[in-house]
């Protein structure tokens, strides 16, 4: 829970340079990206844990992991859970991709969203966790902050208030 809250808030802080995605949409985007971790460590609660830090320093490679572990993911756990919940079309969306390496996708909302989840999750990881940043973490980072086309200057201030805020 205290990661989703850490990531909300780097989300809405982003918000500011997203335009297409409101203050309040990213908060809530934050809040609920990672509700499949919530359930799978519900099941597993010593074992996710490992996982879950393992996704933290490695937030790519990290979900082949988890699938090896539980046959799916926290992304397509998120998914149903947030179908459940009535979550937003583009959430629903940001949240089954949020671990992409990548995300080549018409959809500029979606792809802000999702790149808004890449840098606040390396930055709660590594802030608020203290987790390792790996390159695989730094590069998920950086083509995050080259879709939203931001400077390394907002990302860090961002990074910033969120040391402040943690």
């Amino acid at each position: 829970m205290e990661h989703s809250a850490d990531v909300a808030f780097c989300c809405a802080e982003l918000s500011e340079h997203v335009a297409e995605v409101t203050r309040d949409e990213a908060y809530l985007l934050g809040l609920f990206h990672n509700g499949g971790c919530l359930l799978l460590a519900m099941k597993d609660p010593k074992g996710y844990l490992k996982t879950f830090a393992y996704l933290n320093t490695y937030p790519v490679s990290g979900i082949k992991k988890e699938m090896g572990q539980y046959l799916t993911n926290h992304m397509d756990v998120g998914l149903l859970l947030g179908q459940k919940w009535k979550l937003f079309v583009d959430m629903l969306n940001a949240i089954l991709l949020h671990h992409s390496a990548e995300l080549n996708h018409p959809n500029d909302r979606l792809r802000g969203m999702v790149s808004m989840l890449k840098i606040a999750n390396v930055f709660v990881s590594e802030v608020s966790f203290g987790s390792y940043m790996t390159d695989e973490a730094n590069g998920y980072l950086e083509v995050a902050r080259e879709d939203l086309m931001i400077s390394k200057e907002v990302v860090n201030e961002v990074r910033h208030s969120l040391i402040a805020f943690a």
